[in-house]
C-alpha cells in the first residue's frame, strides 16, 4: 500500500511539473507539439486569411518600442500611429500567440478609424524578456507601464482603450483592478477566463479529465517556485471588484 501510495505520488509530480512548463515556461515542453489535424476547407480558407493579415500587419509602419517592467525585463512593443487619432488602444496578445496574429484581422479597421494602437508582447513570449508567464497575475502591471508610455507619448490627451484576446482579455481585466489614469476610459476583454487556477482546473478536468484536486496544492507550491506567485494569488473577479 505505501509503495503504491508513493507511485502515485511520484506520478502526481511528474504530471504536475508538466502541465506547469506546459502553462508557464517560454519555451514550450517537447510533449505540447502540435500534430496536424484534418481541418474543414472553411476552417483552412479561415486560417490562410488570419495568416495573411497577421503578415501584413508584421509588414506595416509600426515604430518597435521598449520599456522596462517593475522586475526588471524588457518589454517589447510595436506602435501603430494613425495621422489625426481620436483615441489610442493597447493591445495585449494571448497564451503562446503574438501581436500580428490575434490583431491582424482588426488592424486596419482601428487604424481606419482613428485609433493608434500600442500592440505590447506580453512576458515570456516572442521577443519580450521573462523565462515566464503568469496568466494576467504579472502582465497586469506591465500592462499599466504601456499605459504609462502611452500617456507620455501622447500628452494624455487622448482617451486609451484597453484591448486583450485570451490571457490577453485577463491581462487587461486584472489591470483594472490596478489605480489607472483618468486617460483610460473603457476595457474591451475578448474571451477571458477568471484566474491561472480557475482555467488550469477547467483544462485538467474537461480537456484532460485528469482530477485537479490531486494536483492542487502541488500545483500552487510549484507555480510559487517559478513565478514567485500563487495561482490563487488574482483574479478577473477581484479586479472588477475595483
Amino acid at each position: 500500500a505505501v509503495a503504491g501510495l508513493g507511485a502515485v505520488g511520484a506520478a502526481s509530480y511528474v504530471i504536475t511539473k508538466k502541465l506547469l512548463q506546459l502553462a508557464l515556461d517560454r519555451n514550450a515542453p517537447a510533449f505540447a507539439a502540435k500534430g496536424k489535424k484534418n481541418e474543414s476547407e472553411e476552417m483552412l480558407e479561415i486560417s490562410r486569411a488570419v495568416n495573411d493579415a497577421a503578415a501584413s500587419l508584421e509588414d506595416c509602419d509600426c515604430e518597435e518600442v521598449t520599456i522596462t517592467s517593475h522586475d526588471g525585463l524588457k518589454l517589447v512593443g510595436h506602435w501603430y500611429e494613425c495621422p489625426n487619432a481620436k483615441r489610442v488602444v493597447v493591445a495585449m496578445h494571448g497564451w503562446r500567440s503574438s501581436w500580428t496574429f490575434d490583431f491582424g484581422m482588426i488592424s486596419e479597421f482601428l487604424h481606419d478609424n482613428g485609433c493608434s494602437v500600442l500592440y505590447a508582447e506580453q512576458r515570456g513570449q516572442n521577443n519580450s524578456e521573462g523565462d515566464h508567464m503568469t496568466f494576467g497575475i504579472l502582465e497586469r502591471y506591465d500592462c499599466l507601464e504601456w499605459i504609462k508610455w502611452v500617456n507620455e507619448k501622447c500628452g494624455e490627451q487622448l482617451p486609451v482603450y484597453l484591448a486583450g484576446v485570451s490571457m490577453g482579455a485577463s491581462t487587461v481585466l486584472m489591470t483594472a483592478g490596478l489605480e489607472l489614469p483618468e486617460t483610460v476610459k473603457g476595457i474591451v476583454a475578448d474571451c477571458a477566463f477568471t484566474s491561472p487556477d480557475a482555467i488550469w482546473k477547467h483544462v485538467c478536468e474537461k480537456n484532460m479529465h485528469i482530477p485537479y484536486e490531486l494536483h492542487d496544492t502541488m500545483v500552487d507550491k510549484m507555480c510559487r517556485k517559478m513565478i514567485q506567485q500563487s495561482a490563487k494569488e488574482y483574479s478577473t473577479i477581484d479586479a472588477m471588484r475595483q
